[in-house]
This record gives structure tokens, sequence and C-alpha cells, in this order.
């Protein structure tokens, strides 16, 4: 493959990736301000006004600027990805391609729901974690050795869902109940049957290191108080998006 050639497909690749990445960023905003108020309570809870469409966004942070956030984010890992496409064979490449874009566009919106709705409210919608088992099970079916994919899909499920399991064990052991909600544990473990056996520990590494350094930073700083309960589910999902493109 030539220069000429090679800057063509980074070209439209890249055209694409901002075009993908603006689309899945927006239609993730949508569904979120859309969602069921019950989606977004604990099972106990009543909805109320907070759970509006209105009151769904956080502060200053107008719609148009979380869809600039994700699709930028998005755009950004999509584009570090550019050279493992540029390096495969031209046969089956826009195959790849667009199953490689569908999947992170599936996953990337369900995770950016989830993100949103823990930091508004705390709250990660159990269909989020089902969504993702599900999308992870039908791309399992796509694999030339389906056996051994859902192999994987159950492996990363267990061990990513077992090692945030015993985190939430031993921070309520020492911390309380509250330390950690279940749904952060099932959140890891339907990410886990997305990123499959292999990188399963890494998103729970990835996502525990990024949340503490960022915890640390923000008691430094005085920004957080040292009994504030804090988001799991941004830091989930930022570790399985850099999972997928790795793997």
């Amino acid at each position: 493959m030539n220069t000429v050639m090679m800057m063509e497909i980074s070209f439209l690749n890249i055209t694409i990736f901002a075009i993908v990445a603006v689309m899945t960023s927006f239609i993730g905003i949508k569904l979120y301000l859309v969602l069921p108020p019950s989606w977004l309570c604990e099972y106990d809870e009543l909805p109320g006004d907070e759970h509006g469409r209105d009151a769904r966004l956080f502060g200053r942070c107008s719609e148009s600027f979380l869809i600039f956030s994700g699709a930028s984010l998005c755009f950004a890992a999509l584009c570090w990805n550019l050279y493992c496409f540029q390096m495969m064979s031209a046969f089956g490449y826009e195959i790849s391609i667009l199953l490689f874009l569908f999947k992170v566009s599936v996953v990337f919106i369900v995770l950016y729901i989830s993100a949103l709705s823990d930091l508004r409210y705390r709250i990660i919608p159990d269909q989020s974690g089902i969504i993702l088992v599900l999308s992870a099970l039908i791309f399992a079916i796509l694999e030339e050795d389906r056996l051994a994919a859902f192999l994987n899909v159950g492996i990363g499920t267990a061990v990513a869902g077992g090692l945030m399991m015993m985190t939430a064990v031993v921070s309520c052991l020492f911390y309380g109940n509250n330390a950690m909600g279940f749904g952060d544990v099932k959140l890891m473990a339907s990410c886990g049957a997305v990123v499959g056996g292999t990188n399963a520990a890494a998103i729970f590494v990835i996502a525990s290191l990024s949340s503490a350094i960022y915890f640390v930073a923000g008691l430094l700083s005085k920004k957080f108080k040292s009994d504030e309960t804090q988001a799991m589910a941004p830091w989930i999902g930022l570790a399985t998006i850099i999972c997928v493109y790795i793997n």
C-alpha cells in the first residue's frame, strides 16, 4: 500500500470517525434525556421532579456541551486506533472497520448514559448492564470460534464482576454499606463480558486507579470531602473503552 493510498484511507477514516463520534454522542445524550424516570431511581424510590428531563443536566453543563465532550472523547479514541486499521490487509478491511464502529458505538452510548446517570443521581440503570451483555453475546456469535467466544464472555464477566464484588465487600466492612453501590458491580461485570477474559482484570485495575487518583487529587485540592461518594461509572466506562480499542 503506497503513501498516497494510506493518506486517502487516513482522511476517509478520520472523516468517518468524526461523523460517528458526533452521532454516537448525540444519540447517547438524547437517550439519556428520555429515559424512564424509574430507571434513575432506587428500587424503593418514586420518581420526582429531579428526575424530569429538564433536571437531568449538570448545572451549567448544557446539552450541547455534553454532546461535544462525548464526541471529542469518542473521536480521540477512534483516531488512536486508526493505525491498527491501516496495518490490516486490504481483504476484509471495510467489513472489519464497520463492525468495529458499530460495536464501539453501541458500547460507548450505553457507557455514556451510565456515566451521566451515575454522575447526576448516583444510579446506574440495570438496563445498561443487560444491553452490554447482550451486545457481547451477539458479537460472540459473529466470531469464527463461537464456543471460545462465548467462553471468553463468561470468563470476562466472572473475573471483572468477581474483582468488583470483592472490593465492594471489603469496602462495606471498613466503610459501611454505602461505600460502594451494587450497580458498580453489575456494570463492571457487564463490561467484563464486552472486553472478555483477557482484559477483564485490566478494566478493573484501570478504573480503580483512575478513580483513586481523581479522588485523592480532589481531597488535596479540597474539592471533595473524605466521606463524599464518587461516581464510579465514568471510570469503568473509560477503562472499558480503552480495553476495547486495545483488543
